[in-house]
């Protein structure tokens, strides 16, 4: 049923999804999920060298949440930064 679909029928009750927010604020990382990423981070930019291949930081993030990481846009460069992949460096 659409919300509009509820309204019509008298219904007060908000269908799942509408309404909400993601929470927001500062995003924190679990020191272990923060090793993961950055482990993880550092194993693809290692195989996009070996391929010869350049890597940036918007691949980096797409491969990162490919395999399952999640991590708000303003924490990608402090990644870079960390496993020392920068824009004149990139892999």
């Amino acid at each position: 049923m659409t919300h509009a679909t509820a309204a019509k029928n008298g219904s007060t009750e908000t269908p799942p999804g509408i309404g909400t927010e993601r929470p927001r604020g500062p995003v924190t990382l679990s020191p272990a999920a923060r090793t993961d990423v950055l482990r993880d981070a550092t194993l693809i930019c290692q195989a996009a060298v070996a391929n010869g291949e350049r890597i940036s930081q918007r691949s980096l993030a797409r491969q990162l949440r490919d395999h399952g990481h999640r991590f708000p846009n303003e924490r990608l460069n402090g990644i870079a930064l960390t496993i020392g992949l920068t824009e004149g460096k990139a892999a």
